[in-house]
């Protein structure tokens, strides 16, 4: 590896320390993100660092302008792993996140009445005693 290689590797490990910290405040976060949007990435930086695992939780955070920040840079990211005819690598790129499209199609699948074939069994009648 280069000497670039691991000095911008030091770098992100360093901004995820930071990430990390449960100290760092929002303002600082955001900074970050800002500084990672404009980093010269390569998929061997996003493996060997593990940066993303960092950003993901701010994919959720509160702060709208936060949240859409990480999704974007992420978004940036994921594109570096695709091949140029617009497929994932098979091997040594993280597997893409579901896609809107197949979260709907399984809350579809678990949301459906069952079918003649999976109809559950009906309950047998079972007599009572009567009081007199």
């Amino acid at each position: 590896m280069d000497s670039n290689f691991k000095a911008q590797q030091k770098q992100l490990l360093d901004l995820i320390k930071k990430l990390k910290d449960p100290g760092t405040i929002d303002h600082t976060r955001f900074l970050i993100l800002i500084k990672l949007e404009s980093f010269e990435m390569t998929p061997a930086l996003i493996q060997s660092t593990g940066i993303g695992l960092a950003i993901n939780p701010l994919r959720k955070h509160v702060h709208p302008p936060m949240a859409k920040k990480a999704k974007r840079v992420i978004k940036r990211w994921m594109k570096l792993f695709e091949r140029e005819d617009g497929t994932q690598p098979s091997a040594g790129a993280p597997p893409p996140e579901n896609t809107k499209a197949d979260i709907k199609s399984s809350t579809q699948v678990e949301n459906q009445s069952p079918g003649p074939s999976q109809a559950l069994p009906k309950k047998k009648k079972v007599p009572t005693a009567t009081l007199r």
